[in-house]
């Protein structure tokens, strides 16, 4: 458990990560920690050729979940019918789209803002 009385660290662990849980807050740390998750995956999928790779977009899915499936589904060989797919899909929401925007107050924007605008922008997005 850190200082704050709270779970050190979940998910993938990386250099340095003990001495920043002592030095900056759980969402700074984890900022860092999906920066570099996203970093190692895009340097992952240059090493996979491109046939076996298939790209989602978590705002594409949420906008299109069923035509989203179907992609996915075909990328993998998989037949579904209509009723399953819907199923399968029918709880998906586009509600948190963007939400870390409105959620996070200006001072966490701030601190995480150097750690993932590189990140995000080179994946798409604007800061």
């Amino acid at each position: 458990f850190s200082r704050e009385s709270r779970q050190a660290f979940w998910g993938p662990r990386f250099e340095g990560m003990d001495a920043l849980l002592q030095e900056k807050t759980l969402l700074e740390v984890c900022a860092v920690q999906w920066a570099r998750s996203v970093q190692a995956a895009t340097r992952a999928f240059e090493t996979i050729q491109a046939s076996r790779v298939c790209r989602l977009r978590y705002e594409t899915f949420v906008a299109g979940p069923e035509h989203e499936l179907r992609r996915i589904l075909s990328f993998l060989g998989i037949g579904a019918s209509t009723e399953q797919v819907n199923a399968a899909v029918q709880a998906v929401s586009n509600a948190n789209v963007g939400k870390w925007r409105t959620v996070l107050n200006e001072a966490t924007l701030r601190a995480i803002e150097p750690v993932t605008r590189d990140v995000l922008e080179a994946e798409g997005y604007a800061w």
